[in-house]
């Protein structure tokens, strides 16, 4: 346990990430900075359209590329069953493979995550991640209720419950060009906005159940999944 929880933290600080929140029931966001300990509040707010005529037997069909998604209704979210994969700029392919693309999708940084989603979706806040969590059984499980089956690190895998099927498609780092963690993490950006450098996203771990928003550089390029309007 100890060996992972310094893994865990060497990833986050590695990564120049902070906590977004450690007190998941009061919702609350806990800085580090040594040596005071600074709690900031994150608020969103959402906005609704009217829903698209996409969907069909659990599919999306992006107009864009002709790529075919699998969605699935969890509660009254609709969400990309699969990771997007829609060619940007400032996008990449982990490790710059095009077969990486193909299993994994695609990794965002975070201003181009905010219209990499088609129309009549979009990148979700932190309070929608927050409610998909809830909707799963909490954040304590949601990283086993939401994780693939297979292909996750030293048997790592979740249970898969609701078909979210989350892939370990590791992250990139912007400032070194380095890609990191394919098969030991999953990082999500949201649309919730920190400050002018950073932003909030969803992490799962090979060796945790949990799922946890973190913060980070925008500039880091982080997975996509979108959610419908």
């Amino acid at each position: 346990m100890l060996i992972n929880l310094v893994k865990r933290l060497y990833l986050t600080t590695n990564h120049k990430e902070k906590p977004y929140e450690t007190q998941k029931k009061l919702g609350i966001l806990l800085i580090s900075i040594s040596p005071v300990m600074l709690y900031v509040g994150c608020s969103s707010s959402d906005s609704s359209t009217s829903a698209p005529e996409d969907i069909v037997a659990n599919t999306l069909a992006d107009t864009r590329n002709g790529q075919i998604y699998k969605t699935v209704k969890i509660e009254e979210q609709v969400w990309m069953a699969e990771n997007l994969n829609y060619e940007t700029e400032n996008s990449y392919c982990y490790n710059d493979s095009t077969e990486n693309c193909k299993k994994y999708g695609r990794l965002y940084t975070w201003e181009a995550a905010l219209n990499a989603c088609p129309e009549g979706w979009h990148l979700p806040t932190a309070e929608e991640f927050k409610t998909l969590r809830t909707n799963v059984g909490g954040s304590d499980v949601a990283g086993k209720m939401l994780k693939s089956t297979t292909g996750w690190y030293e048997d790592g895998n979740g249970v898969d419950k609701y078909g979210f099927n989350v892939l370990p498609a590791g992250s990139r780092r912007n400032d070194n060009g380095s890609f990191y963690y394919a098969g030991e993490s999953a990082h999500f950006w949201s649309a919730t906005e920190i400050n002018e450098n950073e932003a909030c996203y969803l992490i799962l771990y090979y060796n945790y159940e949990d799922a946890t928003l973190y913060r980070s550089f925008k500039y880091d390029a982080y997975s996509v999944r979108c959610l419908r309007d």
